[in-house]
């Protein structure tokens, strides 16, 4: 009697798992692309040479994407770099820039590097 009780409630739970997957998987599948976050975390290789996320890096970085590159109505590195926070870009003469960068102090960082393609 035990034993075709144990069996009986064995398949009961056994079906109504199925049950609940099944409700499951059709929830899943009514999902629409749309509402999927696609998130990309920037890898920066800094002076130490170890990777890092953008966010853990030890200084201030900001990386222009080749979507925002192809998107970008700059024609030149002074327009782009108008985009970049903290960094005030003014155009001295024909072909100069100055670029100052907004930061606490001027007695330890006293140059500021953009690279194009790692170069």
């Amino acid at each position: 009697m035990k034993r075709s009780l144990l069996a009986v409630l064995g398949l009961w739970a056994f079906a109504a798992g199925a049950a609940l997957a099944q409700d499951a998987s059709q929830a899943a599948s009514s999902q629409k692309p749309e509402d999927v976050v696609k998130r990309e975390e920037v890898v920066v290789v800094t002076a130490s040479r170890v990777e890092s996320t953008l966010i853990n890096a030890p200084a201030t970085m900001s990386v222009i994407t080749p979507d925002t590159l192809a998107t970008s109505p700059a024609q030149n590195y002074g327009d782009l770099l108008r985009n970049v926070p903290g960094l005030n870009v003014i155009q001295t003469s024909a072909r100069d820039i100055n670029m100052t960068s907004r930061q606490s102090t001027s007695t330890l960082v006293n140059s500021q590097l953009v690279l194009l393609d790692g170069r």
